[in-house]
This record gives C-alpha cells, structure tokens and sequence, in this order.
C-alpha cells in the first residue's frame, strides 16, 4: 500500500508542477530527447519551429504568447496534434506523422480560406533543427494559391481544399494518406 501511495503522491507532484508552469507562461517541463527518452511530443517539435504564423520569428516569447488561453490552443499530445488560433491571425495547425524506423515528420499548415496567405510544410529533425522536406515528400508539388491543408486530430489523412477568395469558399478535392511513411493522394 504505501508503494503505491509514494507512486501517487511522485504522479501529482509532476502534474502540479507542469500546471504550475503553464500558468505562468513558463513551458512546460519538456526535456529534449536523450538516448534515454527518444520520443518527441507535438508540443517539443511546436517549441523547435523556425517560425510561428504567418512569418512571425519562433522566439520563446512568441512560442509562449500563442499557447495561452485567449489564442484557444488545442494540445493533444496523445493524438501527436496542436492547434492555436489568434483573433488577428489564421488559424495555425501541427500534427506529427510517425512512422517504424523513420524520423518523424512534422506537418504544419495555415489553412486560411479568408486571405491568400497560405502554408503548408512538412519538416523533419536534422542536427537539431527542423529542416523542410515538403518537395521531397508529397507525391505532387504543394499549391498554397490554390489548395488549403487541413491536418488531422485524430488520423493520418490530410483533407486537401480547393478555395476560392473571390466567394469564400472551399471544396475537397482529395487526401494525403500516410502509408507506410509517405503520402499518397486518394481521390
């Protein structure tokens, strides 16, 4: 009994502590990946962008201000997927897509219906930094003038629409399914 009152007592340690954290604005304990703890979370890969939003630099301020509560964040760790949405900017989605023996692949996209500001890239960890890998990845180009991505939560498919600026609007013409490491566009 009292072996696992002491793991109890160590679980909501760590939870206090990591919620103590955010609250006030500090990251979260997230360790960098050693030999130990190989494993990355969407929200480690989140903290190691080379750029937030549309062209804001990804410095730890920044990184800081868009999970706070008023940019609605959506952090599912468990479903390798974030999401912030800031009143004045589009809304920013990140999912990661494993795959045995590969190195992750980070997918992030800003698929905003209402501007012709659009982005979609897919990144991979080299060195220490996220290096993009978008060409070499997709089996077509990307087409952020005329296609927006939407990430999965939940998933490995990514909704593919066409948009149109001048009556704001949008229509699915095909996925990207992860299989077996890369994605393949379905109809």
């Amino acid at each position: 009994m009292k072996s696992h009152f002491t793991h109890s007592a160590i679980v909501y340690g760590l939870f206090v502590a990591s919620v103590g954290a955010v609250c006030s604005g500090a990251h979260p304990a997230v360790a960098a990946p050693s030999a130990e703890t190989p494993h990355r979370t969407v929200l480690d890969y989140f903290h190691l962008l080379p750029w937030l939003g549309i062209g804001y630099p990804a410095t730890p301020q920044n990184v800081r201000d868009l999970l706070r509560p008023e940019n609605n964040p959506v952090i599912d760790v468990r479903h390798d997927y974030l999401r912030v949405h800031p009143d004045s900017s589009p809304v920013e989605q990140i999912a990661v897509f494993r795959s045995m023996g590969k190195t992750d692949l980070l997918a992030v996209s800003l698929p905003d219906d209402e501007s012709d500001y659009n982005t979609f890239v897919l990144y991979r960890l080299q060195n220490g930094k996220l290096r993009d890998v978008t060409d070499q990845t997709l089996p077509m180009a990307p087409q952020t003038d005329r296609y927006l991505y939407e990430l999965p939560q939940v998933g490995t498919t990514i909704r593919v629409f066409k948009f149109s600026l001048e009556t704001q609007s949008r229509r699915h013409v095909f996925d990207l399914q992860w299989r077996g490491g890369r994605f393949v566009k379905v109809q």
